[in-house]
């Protein structure tokens, strides 16, 4: 895995944008929950 530790490393943090925007979306979804219906 030591060898991977640049991708790794870039492919976390874009892991961990788009879970952030994931959960940005989630927390947003109670207001957005009677017009739309997202389910993650």
């Amino acid at each position: 895995m030591k060898s991977f530790a640049p991708l790794s490393s870039k492919s976390i943090s874009a892991f961990n944008f788009v879970l952030d925007f994931k959960m940005k979306l989630i927390g947003s979804s109670a207001y957005l929950m009677p017009i739309f219906n997202v389910d993650f």
